[in-house]
């Protein structure tokens, strides 16, 4: 024997059935930004995805709200390219636009969904065939224009790049000023991206023992003044800096004893160093960005919205924040924002941030997931992607399809549904031999809320 009753009754506000199920559909799987508060005021955001062309979704959508709502370009790299990776957000800076990621020869289904909503009209794809191939190259021009900026190496490409920017921004304070950084170290050249977006500053990449001569004459015809050397003499030698001062200009090396560091040092050089749009300074430590120190994917895509916030970007390791790092956040910082998962930046490393109490929680994330799954879905439906069409049959994500004509006779779409609300409800046996069944409706109940 056992008795059945109504575990729990939920009220849903979103638009209509038709939303429901396709949240169902996709709220398991979806990639999207979470956030929480700390006791200390801390916002915490982290923009992540199952992979890392989910991931730069993430951060493109972030951009598009950052910028109003409408972007009219996309600058697309390889996911397996770094070297590309850290000379687009400059150009992107450049265009108003966002850096997606893309395999090498397909256009990953996140992408393109993405292309398609925010309905970009022009498309620069950085990298040669060999990393975006023309295949993609070509299904990309269903979108808008595409054209192909690339090189023979990745000095050259990073030349290429500079030469599509046109003359470097002008730092305040400095001039004309370009980027330089070694072709062997990623991170030095990924924490340049905020201000290159920013600042509309070209990063170049070089030998770190000598100044590669497609650099060398680019920046002796761009009208260049002032370079920012990334990294130690470690990583770009003394004899570079020689090379770049012999052509009249000024440097500033910007290096620590880690890459790390080397952040920090970036995050410090660049307080109150630009205005936004109100005149105001920025790069005021207040807005901060945090990706892992190893691993280059998380962060491809954050210059462009690192420079449209004005915020810097430090690393971390995984498992752990250096204390130089987290005391610097623990300063002045009061929103972060951090690329990838918790694989990348742990919450264990997030643990450091205001003596912990940045720490995410699980019920906190669900809820900006599922709120942010919601919008997104909503908009689909609105533009009558999803829902149900003229053939009766509903649609949603992933292939979602229930043909309505189908239904049992007495299904009526419209049972618990008003124009505001679904009313749903689930039964399950609360004593007997199936009693442990209702740890089932305890989890759907704590998932739903």
């Amino acid at each position: 024997m056992f008795t059945a009753q109504a575990r729990f009754g939920l009220r849903l506000r979103i638009h209509g059935l038709v939303g429901l199920l396709a949240a169902a559909a996709v709220l398991p799987v979806v990639a999207l930004p979470s956030a929480a508060q700390s006791a200390d005021g801390v916002s915490l955001q982290r923009l992540w995805g199952q992979d890392r062309f989910e991931t730069s979704v993430a951060v493109a959508r972030r951009f598009v709200a950052e910028s109003g709502g409408v972007i009219d370009s996309a600058v697309l790299v390889s996911g397996a390219s770094w070297h590309d990776a850290v000379v687009a957000s400059g150009l992107a800076g450049s265009l108003g636009a966002p850096v997606l990621l893309t395999q090498e020869d397909g256009l990953p289904g996140a992408t393109a969904s993405f292309l398609a909503e925010s309905g970009v009209s022009q498309m620069v794809v950085v990298g040669d065939a060999d990393a975006v191939s023309d295949q993609v190259f070509d299904a990309l021009g269903e979108f808008g224009a595409v054209e192909r900026v690339s090189g023979a190496d990745p000095s050259s490409a990073s030349v290429a790049v500079a030469q599509r920017m046109g003359t470097p921004g002008v730092m305040p304070g400095h001039g004309h000023t370009v980027v330089v950084a070694s072709v062997e170290v990623f991170a030095d050249a990924m924490v340049a991206g905020g201000f290159s977006a920013r600042g509309e500053h070209p990063v170049l990449l070089t030998a770190g023992d000598a100044l590669d001569a497609s650099v060398r004459s680019y920046v002796a015809d761009s009208g260049a003044e002032h370079a920012v050397v990334m990294g130690g003499t470690a990583a770009v030698s003394h004899a570079v800096q020689d090379d770049l001062e012999a052509l009249g200009v000024s440097v500033t090396r910007l290096g620590g004893k880690t890459r790390l560091h080397t952040a920090v040092a970036v995050a410090e050089f660049l307080q109150r160093k630009y205005s936004n749009v109100t005149g105001e300074r920025c790069f005021d430590r207040l807005t901060v960005g945090l990706a892992t120190a190893w691993v280059p994917f998380d962060a491809f895509s954050a210059g462009p919205l690192l420079g449209e916030l004005c915020a810097p970007l430090l690393l971390t390791d995984p498992a752990a924040m250096d204390p130089e790092v987290a005391n610097w956040i623990n300063a002045r910082t009061s929103d972060l924002i951090v690329f990838g998962g918790r694989a990348a930046v742990s919450a264990n490393a997030l643990a450091a941030v205001s003596g912990g109490a940045a720490v995410e929680g699980f019920m906190v994330e669900t809820a900006i997931r599922r709120r942010t799954a919601v919008a997104d879905l909503a908009a689909k439906i609105d533009a009558g992607i999803y829902g149900v069409g003229a053939d009766d049959v509903l649609r949603g994500p992933d292939g979602f399809e229930i043909d309505l004509d189908e239904c049992p006779p007495r299904w009526s779409d419209s049972g618990g549904v008003t124009a505001d609300e679904i009313r749903i409800g689930h039964t399950t046996a609360l004593t007997g031999d199936l009693s442990d069944n209702r740890r089932v409706s305890e989890g759907l109940e704590s998932y739903l809320e």
